[in-house]
């Protein structure tokens, strides 16, 4: 897994932020690999199936990654609410 779950609101804010910034490129690269394979499949339908699967793979990649990162936000904002809640009253 590429995700490494951080330990202060700081460093996960940081995460969400780099994120943030590559998913326009990782959807680019999925649109022009998903093109790629419609201009290839006609000339080389092996090579089309190549560049399918790594598209797919990237997709599938980058899913996981933000379901990961969702999970492990999720658990540090209830960790951090519960942290104030006992450590006020």
């Amino acid at each position: 897994m590429l995700f490494i779950a951080s330990s202060s609101p700081v460093k996960q804010n940081g995460e969400m932020e780099e994120l943030a910034l590559l998913e326009p490129d990782l959807a680019t690269l999925i649109s022009r690999g998903d093109s790629l394979v419609l201009q290839v499949q006609t000339l080389d339908m092996d090579w089309a199936l190549q560049i399918n699967a790594t598209t797919a793979e990237l997709r599938a990649g980058r899913s996981s990654l933000k379901a990961s990162h969702e999970v492990c936000h999720t658990s540090h904002v209830r960790r951090f609410y519960l942290t104030i809640r006992f450590s006020s009253g």
